[in-house]
């Protein structure tokens, strides 16, 4: 059985897609591809077992959840012009 989802991530972010573009990776169970529409980021995962399919998901979510975070403190720390890719 194969799996498949997809992701749209809206981002804010300026230089998001280049942060995120090194998720996309073929591995031997599971591909990631990522594509830049507009301003969303959008993210297929797709592997050939739910475990390969777990690991991939949660790496994208976990990439997503660092960038949105230390975005939010940049902006705390230095001023709310100041975003993750001025630093």
């Amino acid at each position: 059985m194969k799996f498949e989802s997809y992701i749209d991530y809206n981002a804010e972010i300026s230089g998001a897609y280049e942060i995120l573009l090194p998720e996309a990776e073929n591995r031997k169970r599971s591909k990631i591809s990522v594509k830049k529409v507009g301003r969303k980021i959008k993210f297929t995962i797709s592997a050939e077992d739910l475990t390969a399919f777990r690991a991939s998901f949660g790496n994208v979510l976990k990439t997503i959840t660092i960038l949105e975070k230390t975005d939010e403190l940049i902006k705390n720390d230095r001023g709310k012009n100041k975003s993750i890719a001025d630093v």
